[in-house]
């Protein structure tokens, strides 16, 4: 089993997932793959209801959908 540091959660990546801003209204820099360029690039989150596609940092979405690791998220 995996530990996580407090208010960190196992995330199931899903790189293949679309670039989603989610319906809340905050602009979170976040980071997420795309899979047209084959780049983690960066986006404006809302804040809620993020997909498997929503990394911190390029760091994370790289190791996730480059690497194909497990990555820590958290909200």
């Amino acid at each position: 089993a995996e530990s996580t540091r407090p208010g960190m959660h196992w995330w199931k990546s899903n790189c293949s997932h679309p670039i989603d801003n989610g319906p809340c209204r905050a602009r979170i820099q976040r980071v997420a793959f795309n899979s047209k360029t084959g780049r983690c690039d960066d986006f404006d989150w809302g804040g809620c209801r993020p997909n498997g596609n929503n990394f911190e940092d390029k760091e994370q979405c790289e190791k996730a959908c480059i690497k194909g690791e497990s990555v820590a998220w958290s909200p």
